[in-house]
């Protein structure tokens, strides 16, 4: 499961569909283009912070370089067809 969630949060990235980070997050998140959001397992207490999300095997270093990051706790996506089909390969 690891590698293709791997896959489609690096395919997110490239199409421009994941705001990445907490700020970005939150305000996806106000805008009402939040459509899945995910942390890293080892987020801490920023995972609180965004309200509703999903904690993924990945950790906030595996999880930045699908983002093109050092390290990132949080990610959302924000486009519904990719958000559909994350919450199927995490079976949520």
């Amino acid at each position: 499961m690891k590698a293709e969630l791997t896959k489609w949060l690096n395919l997110c990235r490239k199409a421009g569909a994941a705001a990445t980070g907490a700020d970005a997050v939150k305000k996806a998140i106000k805008a009402k283009k939040a459509y899945l959001t995910l942390t890293a397992k080892d987020a801490g207490s920023i995972a609180h912070d965004v309200g509703p999300h999903t904690e993924t095997d990945l950790t906030k270093e595996e999880l930045g370089l699908l983002t093109g990051r050092n390290e990132t706790s949080v990610i959302t996506i924000t486009n519904k067809e990719l958000a559909l089909k994350l919450k199927e390969i995490l079976n949520i």
